[in-house]
């Protein structure tokens, strides 16, 4: 237990005294060609700038609420094994062999229109892969400059999660959805998640929790 107290208090301290990232190496505007397969928001959905949160949205849900919990999420009747959408196998509800959300309950889609959209798994991989990321603070927020191989960059913001009524790890681990269901679990959905250290792609992340959502757009 010590142990543990003493890394979450290195991954802390990490953030705090992270390098600072001038204004002027994020490239500006809504739509950022990183040199990849499609181009990435350059703030988060409900937000008006790099470094805000924005909102926090469940899974395939396109509205923020007060409480975030299985009791309260849109494709279930209360439990993890009661799906009512978004589900390929029987065990776990009713079976439809979706396995990306589609427009209607893709908040990018429905809050910004015009070609933009959730990211997919494999998206938010090369995103992964073919990027550099540096740890870093911009406009006093954690996160990561995200290095495209054209040179351009994006600011992806450590802003938390929710769960029931609260918000989490706020400017310490940022965790994003992607519009791709767990190719394991349905309860789950795939996303990604963050901290000062380290990253992580291909998370499964439970379908209910309040995560932030990087938008994507086709060239």
């Amino acid at each position: 237990m010590i142990a543990m107290r003493k890394a979450v208090a290195i991954v802390i301290a990490a953030l705090s005294l992270g390098l600072v990232c001038p204004a002027q190496e994020i490239t500006p505007g809504k739509q950022v060609d990183l040199g990849l397969s499609v181009d990435w928001a350059g703030w988060n959905i409900g937000a008006e700038a790099p470094e805000d949160a924005g909102g926090y949205y469940a899974w395939g849900e396109v509205e923020e609420k007060e409480v975030y919990t299985i009791e309260t999420y849109k494709f279930c009747n209360g439990s993890y094994n009661t799906l009512t959408k978004y589900c390929v196998d029987e065990a776990w509800g009713q079976k439809d062999g979706r396995t990306r959300l589609e427009p209607e309950d893709d908040v990018a889609s429905v809050k910004w229109g015009d070609g933009w959209r959730m990211p997919t798994r494999e998206e938010m991989n090369e995103l992964f892969e073919k990027c550099t990321w540096i740890g870093c603070r911009y406009n006093n927020m954690a996160g990561y400059r995200i290095v495209g191989p054209n040179g351009n960059s994006i600011f992806l913001p450590c802003a938390g999660d929710k769960y029931d009524r609260k918000r989490y790890v706020y400017d310490r681990n940022g965790v994003y959805w992607t519009a791709s269901i767990d190719h394991i679990d349905p309860q789950n959905a795939s996303g990604m998640y963050m901290h000062s250290t380290a990253k992580y792609k291909n998370q499964a992340l439970l379908r209910d929790f309040g995560h932030t959502v990087r938008a994507v757009h086709d060239k």
